[in-house]
């Protein structure tokens, strides 16, 4: 019997049992602890940063945003390979050190990075040894969008088509980072119990859309500020964590109000409980240039002509980032979860541009906004991070 239905049997003896058994959470060895090494937060601690930054811009206050932190920190963390002085600061004090990320492939998800140059361009070999398994690709400057988004294309498995439109300067170069995952849930919901009900996207605006249900043991809390639920897939210990905040609780404003801090305490204060999800199937897609919410978090030398990025080509000019270009898209159905994500950074010459007690079952009806993470089940390493408000929006 796996650790998963063991905890399972384990709850249904509780309810005979005079005394609560300790138990283990069945995606970690004991309770996270909430002494850990900041560098250990910084998924998560970049995500709801750069995601509150993009939610107080975004100003229809009703459409989805999904990010995938990892992803672009990954970026910039490379090209902090190059950098000096405060150019480079400013990038590691928002990503942590490039070594410090945890590229290695799982069952569930691969990373990918790629490096377009033009024709004359070199990479120094000291850069270039950082990424031994990227595909650094010299093409005229007119074919470095195709080269560049049929990689992207490969990588994520066609989930994401295109990230760059128009070719970049003959000067430049453009790193690209890209994430793809797949994975099938530990418990799927059973497609027999998936119903048409309303999303609430306003108070006052309904929307129709097929609701999936499950009845099983969950990690939950509940606090003032709303529900968490913990829905594991079965690969690589990650999973979906989903916040349904109180009806009068704006996610842009929670953002706003920094709860990194107190997302991990709830996440922290998480029990195995039984009772009902109702989630929303989901697809849509996400695109977004990164530049003035990467500035308003302190990263601004690189996007100057004053950046310090000597380190990167042979005999370079001055280089600046002119363009941070991110896209995902994720599919939420009964069977599991697909996710993509994609960053481009394109650089051009400055000179150019505990003990569970037992508890009645719970009922989480996700039928209105949610926030919610795809990662680890400390929400330390986070591969998404967003906002779902239409949960169907096809582009």
């Amino acid at each position: 019997m796996g650790l998963y239905n063991h905890l399972k049997e384990k709850l249904r003896a509780w309810k005979t049992s005079a005394k609560p058994a300790a138990t283990e959470a069945p995606h970690a060895p004991q309770t996270p602890g909430r002494d850990r090494l900041a560098g250990e937060d910084a998924d998560a601690l970049f995500g709801f940063q750069l995601l509150g930054q993009l939610a107080a811009a975004e100003e229809s206050g009703q459409g989805n945003l999904l990010i995938g932190p990892r992803n672009i920190r990954t970026a910039l963390a490379a090209v902090a390979l190059g950098a000096q002085g405060e150019t480079r600061r400013e990038i590691i004090a928002q990503t942590g050190d490039y070594d410090s990320i945890d590229l290695a492939a799982g069952k569930s998800f691969t990373n990918a990075l790629h490096i377009w140059l033009p024709p004359d361009k070199t990479l120094r070999r000291q850069f270039a040894g950082h990424f031994p398994h990227a595909r650094i690709e010299n093409t005229p400057v007119d074919q470095a969008p195709k080269a560049i988004n049929a990689y992207v294309n490969e990588k994520t498995r066609g989930k994401i088509k295109t990230i760059l439109d128009l070719p970049p300067a003959e000067d430049g170069m453009v790193l690209t980072t890209a994430l793809d995952f797949e994975s099938g849930w530990r418990t799927p919901f059973d497609l027999k119990d998936t119903r048409v009900d309303t999303f609430f996207v306003t108070p006052d605006e309904p929307q129709k859309t097929h609701f999936m249900s499950l009845d099983d043991c969950f990690w939950y809390s509940a606090t003032p500020d709303g529900q968490i639920v913990w829905l594991p897939y079965r690969d690589d210990d990650l999973g979906m964590t989903i916040f349904l905040p109180r009806p009068d609780l704006n996610l842009a404003h929670w953002l706003e109000q920094g709860q990194g801090t107190n997302w991990q305490n709830a996440i922290d204060a998480m029990q195995l409980k039984e009772g009902n999800v109702k989630l929303p199937r989901v697809a849509f897609d996400f695109s977004a240039r990164l530049a003035n919410a990467l500035q308003a978090l302190g990263i601004r030398s690189a996007f100057t002509d004053t950046a310090e990025f000597d380190d990167i080509l042979e005999n370079p000019g001055p280089l600046k980032i002119s363009d941070v270009r991110h896209k995902t898209r994720i599919q939420i159905d009964e069977q599991g979860t697909q996710a993509a994500a994609a960053t481009s950074e394109v650089l051009l010459s400055a000179a150019a541009d505990d003990a569970q007690s037992v508890q009645p079952p719970f009922s989480m009806h996700i039928d209105r906004p949610f926030f919610l993470t795809i990662g680890d089940a400390y929400n330390r390493k986070i591969l998404f991070m967003g906002i779902v408000r239409q949960p169907s929006l096809e582009k």
